[in-house]
């Protein structure tokens, strides 16, 4: 989980210096958690499918390189309230998380589909557990 917690701070430190492992830990927790809650992985997928952005979800899906996307498009995906949540938990201003869950979560969807499709049931829910540890041992 280190290339995480690289890439986390990486994005972190360009947002006015913040890369504190609370910062990088609850950001990581937070995109997981929509994951989780929003009724799974493809239908948080949907959400940007549905929002236009299909072909980016599916280059993160696939075994190719992951299509980059902006902080306007997860806003336009997630909504300003989804955005908002997630810069209270994580101390940034909405702007700056809009960007920050916009460079990462392509990693994050590539990582949890190696194999070019959503994985089923338990492995998936493996998959995501071992993520969510990584934001837990950074606060810790």
């Amino acid at each position: 989980m280190a290339f995480f917690r690289e890439l986390i701070e990486s994005v972190l430190s360009r947002s006015q210096g913040a890369s504190t492992a609370t910062e990088s830990g609850g950001l990581m927790q937070s995109v997981l958690g929509m994951v989780c809650s929003e009724g799974g992985l493809n239908q948080f997928l949907d959400r940007f499918r549905q929002a236009g952005h299909g072909d980016a979800v599916d280059s993160w899906v696939g075994t190719g390189e992951n299509a980059p996307i902006e902080g306007e498009h997860v806003r336009s995906a997630l909504g300003e309230e989804k955005i908002q949540e997630i810069a209270q938990n994580v101390g940034l201003p909405a702007n700056e998380t809009a960007q920050a869950v916009a460079k990462i979560l392509p990693h994050i969807v590539d990582k949890l589909t190696p194999d070019g499709h959503v994985p089923e049931g338990g492995r998936l829910t493996s998959m995501l557990e071992s993520l969510k540890g990584f934001g837990a041992k950074q606060e810790e």
